[in-house]
């Protein structure tokens, strides 16, 4: 990817029937590299609630969306969410690294 091009990170929850917390889950993007945050993005350091896809018919919240200016190519950004719950005490620190982006895509091109 030229220098420019932008990494896009949503982030949802999912509707999943065995987690009765799921509409309860927040993310903090809490480091990127590799660029700058444009505007528009939200917040970084700042817990934001993330929604869950709605059914057909239903209209969702905005999805909490962060865009990472590329300095050079996508193999060299990253983003780091921590997902957590109410009275979560053990929150998920993920990080999403631009380098595996090439392949995923590739896997899921039809």
């Amino acid at each position: 990817m030229a220098q420019g091009g932008i990494f896009q990170l949503t982030a949802v929850s999912q509707d999943d029937r065995g987690c009765p917390i799921g509409a309860q889950l927040t993310g903090t993007v809490t480091a990127y590299s590799g660029g700058s945050l444009r505007s528009g993005s939200f917040p970084v350091n700042q817990p934001v609630p993330l929604p869950i896809p709605p059914r057909g018919g239903h209209k969702a919240p905005p999805s909490p969306t962060w865009f990472l200016v590329l300095d050079y190519s996508i193999e060299d950004a990253s983003f780091t969410i921590v997902i957590e719950g109410p009275g979560t005490n053990n929150p998920t620190t993920i990080t999403i690294d631009g380098a595996n982006m090439p392949k995923w895509v590739a896997q899921n091109q039809k």
